[in-house]
């Protein structure tokens, strides 16, 4: 919209002979029209256009893809580390060291421990069958000092073998408390308690009977 401005003038000088001359003057301006929205943003863009660009940065994701391939059964078994040296020398250990149980290497007898109630099947190599709790400590401790120089040695404890993980199979050393070790005392009544102790290796249907005696 535009819009006029009126402005006015007075100008005062001396003549030669003492009379003052006045003058007035007037003119009329004519106010400049605001920049149009169009022409203020075209002038932004411009300001814009003139600044330095800021440097940018391109990320770039390097995308990896990871193949899962199913082990076969050679390659699982192959993976093991058998530790035939620790094992034989187990074996003899065990016998310098006291333990009156069976130590066997009988692949009859490691196929039987090989499997339990799971769905598992893991061959030892060697069956142990204490007769006695010396027995088991002499297994602990002859064990304790061979992994030190065989480490992929273990000792797995095993009694009826019902368990649904496969707890009980080992590819190392198994030791079989129910073969010998399934002693039931007679149930101990005090008060109000009835108290019964067994061996490791005694099944529950045989404790079970007992105190329904």
């Amino acid at each position: 919209m535009a819009t006029h401005t009126k402005r006015t003038s007075l100008t005062v000088t001396d003549a030669q002979d003492g009379a003052v001359s006045i003058a007035v003057t007037s003119a009329e301006q004519k106010a400049k029209k605001p920049a149009s929205r169009k022409t203020s943003r075209t002038k932004r863009a411009a300001a814009k256009a003139t600044k330095p660009a800021k440097a940018t940065k391109k990320k770039t994701v390097k995308k990896t893809t990871s193949t899962s391939k199913a082990l076969s059964k050679q390659q699982v078994l192959g993976s093991v580390k058998r530790e035939p040296l620790g094992h034989l020398l187990v074996e003899h250990a065990l016998r310098d060291a006291g333990f009156r149980g069976t130590v066997s290497t009988d692949k009859a007898l490691l196929d039987k421990y090989s499997t339990d109630e799971s769905v598992f099947a893991i061959r030892p190599q060697i069956v142990l069958q204490p007769k006695d709790q010396h027995d088991i400590e002499t297994a602990v401790q002859v064990l304790g000092k061979q992994t030190e120089r065989f480490p992929s040695l273990s000792l797995t404890p095993r009694a009826a073998g019902t368990g649904l993980s496969g707890g009980s199979l080992t590819d190392s050393v198994v030791i079989d408390v129910s073969a010998h070790m399934d002693r039931i005392d007679e149930p101990q009544k005090k008060g109000g308690t009835v108290t019964i102790t067994c061996q490791p290796g005694a099944m529950w249907k045989d404790v079970e009977a007992k105190l329904k005696k």
